[in-house]
């Protein structure tokens, strides 16, 4: 590729940068992964953005900077393991050349390259503080495609939020702002998420965290009906990234029965609840 073609593919992918940019306006990075949970920074040679154009759930996606040679933008978030991250992505570049790569930490989990439509990638992150980073980065010369890389929908896989407060009008457990506000429904969820294989490395263990107060049923005959392999953890404020956030004593989570029989059992943990009002029924 010529100088005169490498600038002129430069400025017009700079003028759908602007375009992109305008068109989210008013949203966060946090808005546009679809995550509240993390912390998000953006930055290296050029930050990520927030747009409406382009994204896997047809409204918002973040999108990476319009970048020149051997420069590079990154997005990352602060976590704390053991946890399951899962993410949708896409890239435009310059096949084997310029590369939208995942980090975990500074070691590099899996990258795309070349024209990748939108496909999901989940992996295990362990135990401890982690960074994860997603890098779109580029060579000496040339580009190819649009030269961008997007990333949407960021979630904890193996975690559902429960917090009887929420009114939001929004309940899927996926934030504790989203969260469901059943135990049952939380159980349920990631029962069936256990089911599909996910791509990555390590196991799929999936739990629900229940945030303070009384969760009961007017229906019976159980307030909690166990799934094997879904653990289930009460105590929480509501606000916690990790599990070892929480604090029971301080964020007292009751089951209560009414006479019923409160929880049916299954292969699993149950943690961080006190448990009144039951029943042999």
């Amino acid at each position: 590729m010529s100088i005169k073609a490498y600038l002129f593919g430069f400025l017009l992918i700079a003028s759908l940068a602007c375009a992109f940019s305008a068109s989210g306006q008013g949203l966060s990075l946090a808005d546009a992964l679809d995550n509240h949970t993390f912390s998000w920074s953006s930055g290296a040679d050029l930050p990520w953005f927030a747009e409406t154009i382009i994204s896997h759930d047809g409204a918002n996606a973040a999108e990476s900077g319009a970048l020149a040679d051997n420069q590079a933008s990154m997005l990352q978030a602060a976590v704390t393991g053991p946890l399951t991250v899962s993410f949708c992505w896409k890239v435009s570049s310059q096949q084997d050349a310029d590369f939208l790569g995942f980090y975990v930490d500074d070691t590099q989990a899996v990258s795309i390259s070349g024209e990748v439509d939108w496909s999901r990638y989940t992996t295990a992150v362990p135990e401890g503080p982690h960074i994860l980073k997603w890098v779109y980065s580029k060579d000496g010369s040339d580009l190819g495609g649009n030269d961008r890389g997007w990333l949407d929908q960021v979630s904890i896989d193996n975690r559902a939020c429960v917090d009887a407060r929420n009114t939001s009008g929004v309940m899927d457990g996926t934030s504790w702002a989203f969260a469901f506000t059943t135990i049952q429904a939380g159980i349920d969820a990631m029962a069936a998420a256990l089911a599909p294989a996910t791509a990555g490395s390590g196991p799929f263990a999936p739990e629900v965290w229940v945030a303070e107060g009384t969760y009961t049923t007017s229906t019976g005959p159980q307030v909690v009906l166990m799934r094997a392999g879904v653990d289930l953890y009460g105590g929480f404020a509501g606000s916690e990234a990790s599990r070892a956030q929480r604090n029971a004593a301080a964020h007292v989570t009751v089951i209560y029965g009414w006479g019923w029989r409160c929880i049916v059992g299954a292969d699993a943990t149950i943690d961080g609840f006190r448990v009144e009002g039951g029943g042999l029924w």
